[in-house]
């Protein structure tokens, strides 16, 4: 068994590992995967629109998301493959028609997917008897608030 001060000792020795792992991984994440400049760092973005505002993360659906800043692409690729005066302004005309285009495929994608949450939380209320009913009506915007809507089937 050990002695009291070879306890403190040890959890102070653990204290200190717990936090100078904490530390490394923030600067593994800020330095190696996510160095500056980067437009997906978070505080780089836009706040999607109907995101609910605020810093957010990238990747993935969800309340906050945030969206790269305009211009992010062109001026990444303009920084990586060194182009041509000629190359950029082709670039810029390309990422402006497809901008419109895949902004259409974003807003019916938006909708269909709200359509399909509505049905999905209908057929669930279908289910339940009316004080479950009144129960999931309060949980509801809860559970929809959680990244992927939180409908999700629990793994078996």
């Amino acid at each position: 068994m050990l002695g009291k001060q070879s306890m403190v000792w040890l959890v102070l020795f653990v204290v200190l590992v717990a936090l100078a792992g904490g530390a490394g991984g923030v600067i593994v994440d800020r330095y190696v995967l996510h160095p500056a400049g980067r437009p997906w760092r978070m505080g780089m973005g836009v706040p999607m629109p109907g995101a609910g505002g605020g810093p957010g993360r990238m990747g993935g659906a969800g309340r906050g998301q945030m969206m790269p800043r305009p211009g992010w692409l062109h001026d990444r690729l303009n920084e990586e493959l060194n182009l041509t005066p000629a190359q950029r302004e082709k670039l810029r005309a390309i990422l402006d028609e497809r901008r419109g285009r895949l902004d259409a495929i974003r807003t019916e994608m938006q909708g269909r997917m709200r359509d399909e949450q509505q049905a999905l939380r209908a057929e669930i209320r279908g289910l339940l008897d009316a004080k479950q009913q009144q129960r999931f009506d309060q949980l509801a915007p809860a559970l929809h608030a959680m990244p992927g809507g939180g409908m999700r089937h629990p793994p078996e």
